[in-house]
């Protein structure tokens, strides 16, 4: 008998920029398991780009069609299944993932409104579809042939079948996960070194937090098992000798990666290959919820590749109990702050506006906490209600009386060869019994100046200039936006356009954004970039790279008014403040062009700011002044410009593009590297020439 055709698919769209940009591990562990148990029975093949998968079905006839469920591939997957039903009726379709209800009821409901799927996989997915494919064999072999499959519960299996919906028996998680074969020893995952995806690796499974908001928040899942360390090592080391050049970042899948004494090993690893290959030079993860001492002693060698992130979602004791989450205390972040700066590690955190209870005042003093707290990175997001995530549930909605919108997921749309237009479509709280969406509205404003201020390092000076005097470094967004509506150019109509924005992105329902699009000119506007991208990242990339000039002249006037109020402006602060401001302009300067030819900003300098920024709080911009003032030129080398290029060459040098490559390069060393070089004194070209006219002219058309 001839193998079992498989094909597997972890889905991406790349239409205008490429949306998802992890290789298909996930998938890879479910092949590897498989084929370790039934080798030459089966032959599977991996998918991730929907052009490759869409073209390999029209050629191919697979017996079996399995595809991830995420919130960012849900109805394309859809549309596949039923391309794959319209060319072979015989195929089995296979769903699995987190993007899945939670109690029987809604998941009954759920399968039969999605006909084109014959079983889900709620849960881990090897054995699952391991029995399945054992059970699809059985059924070849009978008298009614493929059909049987359906005949009986599969264990781990949700079976669909028209007017019947079949609850296969539960089964246990692997807890030794090295019985599941690496993808990545096994070759599997080879294919998907293209220079584009970027690998990543898991260390362990399960999450021991029971969040209301997160998919991982099931007790299912609650019980934490792992690969052994041997095993992870041999996988790091095999991705950094088959990585192109071009890949500079390593994800770890992990959901609380340094809480677990072995993650120090891990990190350790990963130094090993950075000193023996240069890889990688950015590492992504999620660090855990607590136990952030042990965190940083794990992550701090790893400073110059990683944010820490120290992710809160809200600081307000019962927006916390209200979703069955428990965070680092306000005093606990301050107090771990000088350990942070020893052990040179960048910050992150995030929020989500609109949990349940929450109002405009607690969700303002969040970020007021955080910003305050000297997080380098404070970044919020919009309440997504995502199938498995209990917070979905009918009696949830109705408690907390959400007021919800529809939107498009950035980036996720498509046309197939048939002509039809997919988009992927995410529910959002815009309102509450607690917030109003005017409240809601404003809260996307103000995150967005608390993003553009925490955001890289053209901010870090002016930040540290507060914190020297005293002062509140939250009054700095704050007050900016307050004083937005009184000035005149071009920053307050980039600011109203982005509330605007914030407002159009939103419909009634996913039925009318679908419908709307499937008008040639409509998803024209899709292609354009015009609609359908990231709000509030597009607008953030468009603030620095055409309002800088406007953005750091208001920072000035909010910060001299804040001195002044506390009556410490005088000539020399003054003075200081204002070659800070010059200093952050050099900074900010076309950070992301490619032209390696651009002219250098300069500035004449009284003060080593680039040293002053590395010293501790408390030590005065005075301690470093030069011994007579000289012209700083900021300078970015040419490998700096070439990584700007890479980003661009992966997600496109559109708007869309330029603001994924923005996020990209969010991390102290990349912003250093790509962006910045100037913030290492060394690469400051010290001079004793006075500012020449042509750099006069830089400052003049900033």
């Amino acid at each position: 008998m001839k193998p079992l055709t498989i094909f597997l698919g972890d889905l991406t769209y790349d239409t205008v920029s490429l949306s998802t940009d992890s290789n298909p591990l996930n998938i890879g562990y479910v092949a590897a398991y498989s084929k370790k148990l039934l080798g030459t029975d089966v032959d599977i093949r991996l998918f991730k780009y929907i052009s490759d998968l869409e073209e390999a079905l029209y050629v191919s006839r697979p017996d079996v069609l399995g595809l991830s469920n995420y919130c960012w591939c849900e109805r394309i997957s859809l549309e596949l299944f039923d391309l794959a039903k319209t060319l072979n009726p015989d195929v089995i379709t296979v769903w699995g993932g987190p993007n899945f209800p939670t109690d029987r009821e809604a998941q009954t409901t759920y399968l039969e409104n999605r006909q084109a799927v014959d079983f889900y996989l709620p849960m881990e997915g090897e054995i699952p579809f391991y029995n399945l494919v054992q059970k699809l064999f059985e059924s070849l072999g009978s008298a009614n042939g493929v059909a049987s499959i359906k005949d009986e519960p599969i264990p781990g299996c949700v079976t669909n079948t028209r007017g019947n919906v079949m609850f296969g028996s539960s089964v246990n998680r692997l807890k030794s996960l090295d019985e599941i074969p690496s993808p990545y020893l096994e070759g599997l995952l080879d294919p998907f070194f293209d220079g584009r995806l970027k690998p990543r690796v898991q260390t362990s499974r399960g999450c021991p937090f029971s969040c209301t908001f997160c998919v991982d928040g099931s007790s299912a899942v609650n019980k934490v098992h792992r690969f052994s360390l041997e095993r992870i090592k041999e996988e790091l080391l095999y991705i950094a000798e088959n990585v192109p050049p071009e890949t500079e970042t390593l994800g770890i899948s992990d959901l609380n990666f340094g809480m677990n004494s072995r993650d120090l090993d891990i990190s350790d690893a990963i130094v090993e290959l950075q000193d023996r290959f240069g890889y990688p030079r950015k590492v992504m993860m999620q660090t855990g919820k607590n136990s952030k001492e042990k965190i940083i002693k794990t992550v701090r060698k790893l400073s110059n590749s990683i944010d820490l992130l120290m992710s809160v979602q809200s600081m307000d004791d019962q927006v916390l109990e209200n979703v069955g989450r428990k965070n680092i205390s306000k005093e606990q972040m301050i107090a771990l702050a000088p350990t942070i700066r020893e052990a040179n590690l960048r910050t992150a955190s995030e929020v989500i506006v609109g949990l349940p209870g929450s109002t405009y005042e607690s969700d303002v003093e969040t970020l007021r906490t955080l910003v305050n707290a000297g997080m380098d990175r404070v970044e919020a997001y919009t309440l997504m209600l995502l199938n498995g995530a209990p917070l979905t549930a009918k009696k949830e909605r109705m408690r907390w009386e959400f007021l919800t919108k529809y939107r498009i997921l950035p980036r996720d749309f498509v046309e197939l060869q048939s002509g039809k237009k997919v988009l992927e479509i995410e529910e959002v709280v815009v309102g509450s019994n607690t917030l109003s969406f005017l409240e809601y509205i404003e809260l996307r404003k103000l995150a967005l100046l608390v993003f553009s201020v925490t955001h890289g390092v053209v901010f870090d000076p002016i930040l540290k200039y507060i914190r020297l005097h005293k002062l509140e470094p939250f009054q700095l967004p704050y007050r900016m936006l307050q004083k937005l509506p009184a000035l005149g150019g071009a920053l307050p109509e980039a600011i109203e356009s982005f509330g605007k924005d914030t407002a159009d992105e939103l419909w009634d329902s996913a039925e009318d954004i679908e419908t709307y699009y499937q008008d040639s000119d409509a998803y024209q506007r899709l292609l354009d970039g015009k609609e359908g991208f990231n709000v509030i990242q597009v607008h953030h990339a468009n603030i620095v790279a055409t309002h800088m000039t406007e953005i750091l002249h208001l920072a000035s006037n909010v910060v001299k008014e804040l001195l002044e109020e506390a009556k410490l402006l005088n000539k020399d602060n003054q003075a200081q403040f204002d070659e800070i401001i010059s200093y952050c302009a050099g900074l900010s300067y076309n950070i992301l062009s490619i032209d390696e030819n651009q002219p250098n900003p300069e500035a004449t300098l009284t003060y080593d700011i680039s040293s002053w920024i590395k010293s501790s709080v408390e030590t005065p911009l005075s301690a470093f002044t030069f011994e007579e003032p000289v012209t700083a030129i900021f300078d970015r080398k040419s490998e700096n410009v070439q990584t700007i290029k890479k980003q661009l060459e992966i997600y496109g040098d559109t708007k869309i593009g330029r603001a994924q490559a923005l996020k990209e390069n969010s991390s102290y060393q990349y912003m250093e590297k790509s962006f910045v070089a100037s913030l290492d004194a060394a690469l400051i070209r010290r001079t004793k020439v006075p500012v020449t006219e042509a750099s006069k002219k830089i400052f003049s058309q900033r």
